[in-house]
């Protein structure tokens, strides 16, 4: 879908960046509005750009220094007609910008209280699943928790910028997946006291046996969720990141590992830690080198900072 972008400019830089758009292959629309923004003060320039230019327009907006002098704000328009660039429309791609996938992480992991709602309820729901042993259960608590944006986070950080991405990333992983066990915590503890007995054999069930060990198939697929994942994100669709959450076993492993608590049984916290731990480094793995991948040949573009 095409972008629109509207940048605060400071008038001496406005002309310039003018000169530099007016030529741009995939320019849909330009509108000029001098002297209308009060803060930051300066001209407000309206661009409407296919997203296959988008990466270029924002390499443009880096050359002058805009990130740091103004505001920028994109959208996706409900429609578009552009009976100029028509046929480019239909062609182009569907890659966000990096200030685009920093917004929509952030708005998915910020530390909110839906945030840790949504990880402290997938934590419960997922130690139901597991104490009775019933899979949809299980998946149902994986597709509640948002706990695969905050690892992609740390690595974009790094790639792309600004760095406190990668600070915010990690203290939102640390936090909400410690939120889930709590709420696995919580779960098992109330489960305990309607059914005694399912502490018994608790560790031999199915899926926590499952979910306590480490394949080489399984590293294969979390490897694979990874980059698709990543893949999502820089498409901004965060609604498919819930079948990127069914594939990774983020959420069961850590929920093991706090119903491992309740039952007194280290190793099975072992167990479910270590597959976490296994499932995490998969993800940063695979989001590092697709993020990569993207700023050489798609974004080419210096850290935001």
């Amino acid at each position: 879908m095409p972008r629109s972008i509207e940048i605060t400019v400071p008038p001496d830089k406005t002309q310039l960046l003018i000169d530099r758009l007016s030529g741009l292959e995939g320019l849909v629309g330009l509108s000029l509005h001098r002297g209308v923004s009060l803060q930051p003060p300066g001209d407000v320039v309206g661009i409407q750009v296919s997203t296959d230019a988008l990466q270029q327009v924002f390499r443009h907006f880096d050359a002058l220094g805009l990130p740091k002098d103004g505001t920028i704000v994109t959208s996706e328009p409900s429609s578009l007609v552009a009976p100029g660039y028509k046929n480019g429309i239909d062609r182009e791609t569907n890659e966000a910008a990096w200030e685009e996938i920093i917004s929509l992480l952030r708005r998915e992991t910020n530390l909110s209280v839906n945030y840790l709602t949504l990880m402290a309820l997938a934590g419960a729901v997922a130690a139901a699943g597991l104490w009775t042993d019933t899979l949809h259960i299980v998946i149902g608590a994986m597709v509640i928790a948002p706990g695969f944006e905050p690892l992609v986070r740390i690595p974009l950080g790094l790639i792309g910028g600004p760095r406190i991405s990668t600070l915010r990333g990690l203290l939102s992983t640390v936090v909400g997946y410690g939120f889930l066990v709590m709420g696995a915590v919580i779960c098992t503890l109330a489960l305990r006291l309607l059914d005694p007995n399912g502490l018994v054999d608790l560790a031999a069930r199915s899926w926590i046996d499952y979910w306590s060990s480490v394949t080489p198939a399984g590293v294969i697929v979390s490897l694979c969720a990874g980059a698709a994942g990543t893949a999502v994100v820089a498409a901004q669709r965060s609604v498919l990141s819930a079948g990127v959450m069914v594939a990774l076993a983020l959420v069961p492993t850590m929920t093991i590992a706090g119903m491992a608590i309740v039952a007194g049984n280290p190793q099975m916290a072992a167990g479910g830690l270590t597959r976490w731990a296994v499932e995490a480094v998969c993800v940063l793995a695979a989001s590092t080198v697709v993020l990569w991948l993207k700023q050489i040949f798609i974004h080419r573009r210096h850290s935001l900072g």
